[in-house]
Parts: structure tokens; sequence; C-alpha cells
């Protein structure tokens, strides 16, 4: 179950990266040059193949932006929680 404060851990974090990276750079071209090849061959506006892949293309990019907005938001969390775990020595007037 996911934390409902948006922390995850260093292997999280790391996975979403390398999904969010091959999403971006290979898929989001393999769907483009798919559709590059589609538009050379005929008439688009009738062409379903044309259309199904506009579609998946525009999935695609819905869950590139919701995975950035969580990694985005699990970096400022985590960023966050090593704030609030940290205890300058000074704080309390020790000085070690």
């Amino acid at each position: 179950m996911a934390d409902p404060s948006g922390i995850l851990s260093a292997e999280q974090i790391d996975v979403l990266q390398k999904k969010l990276i091959y999403l971006r750079c290979i898929r989001r071209s393999e769907l483009s040059k798919k559709l590059d090849q589609i538009k050379a061959l005929d008439d688009l506006s009738d062409n379903e193949e044309y259309h199904l892949r506009l579609y998946e293309l525009a999935r695609l990019e819905a869950i590139i932006k919701l995975l950035e907005q969580k990694l985005d938001r699990a970096l400022q969390a985590n960023k966050a929680k090593n704030r609030s775990n940290t205890c300058p020595d000074t704080e309390f007037g020790f000085t070690g």
C-alpha cells in the first residue's frame, strides 16, 4: 500500500525514475515514429490505426505527467522528512 504522506524509499524512487526515462525516451519515441509512418501512408480522416495511436500517445502523456507529479511529491516529502529528523546540537544548547 502506498504511503499517504508521499514518502518513498530510495529503491521506489529509483524504479519510478527508470520508468519515467523509459516512457519519455523510448515509448514516446516509438509511438511518435509509428504515427509518422501512418501519416506518410494515407488519408488520416478514416484511419482507425492513426486515431488509436493518437489516443495511445495522449494516454502515455497523461501517465508521464502523473508519474512526474508522484516523483516530485515523493522527493519533496523525503526532503521534508530528512529535515524534520535532523536535530542540530546548538538548538538545545549542547556544544559537544
